[in-house]
């Protein structure tokens, strides 16, 4: 959330430069884009969490009894619901018009999900062991599907 309010105050000074320099493509183009982004990245959250149902929590921990989910969107990839978010970020970015921004928004969120999702990955295999390993052959994108 700080890099997006410092974004925000760089951008309202006149720093960075506009993504549409026309209204016509800003409405047509960048406003329907960003809206696209932001809905499909909060649906793809709000999805990617009632499905873990009990076991999402915010902070990186496994209990005893969790169970390897494999199925919807985690058949896809493996972190659905930072992808959701990255989604949402990167729609907030394109709304405010400026490369500076989308930079400033994207960029940060991006490095903490990706130390998250190192660490995560780590306690997974740790837990879950050889079944996570072929989870993590079954379905390689951790991110983006065919991508990353």
């Amino acid at each position: 959330m700080c890099s997006m309010t410092l974004s925000v105050h760089y951008v309202r000074r006149g720093y960075g430069f506009k993504i549409f320099l026309n209204t016509f493509s800003r409405y047509i183009i960048s406003l329907p884009l960003s809206l696209y982004l932001i809905i499909m990245g909060r649906i793809l959250r709000h999805q990617a969490i009632q499905q873990l149902g009990e076991w999402f929590t915010l902070k990186i921990r496994i209990n005893d009894k969790q169970e390897l989910i494999q199925s919807g969107w985690y058949a896809k990839m493996r972190h659905p619901s930072y992808t959701g978010m990255l989604m949402i970020f990167a729609g907030l970015g394109l709304l405010i018009n400026n490369w500076l921004g989308l930079v400033g928004i994207v960029i940060p969120p991006t490095f903490v999900f990706l130390y998250r999702l190192y660490i995560e990955e780590k306690e997974l295999r740790a837990h879950f062991g050889s079944a996570y390993a072929e989870y993590a052959k079954k379905v390689p994108a951790k991110l983006i599907p065919h991508v990353f």
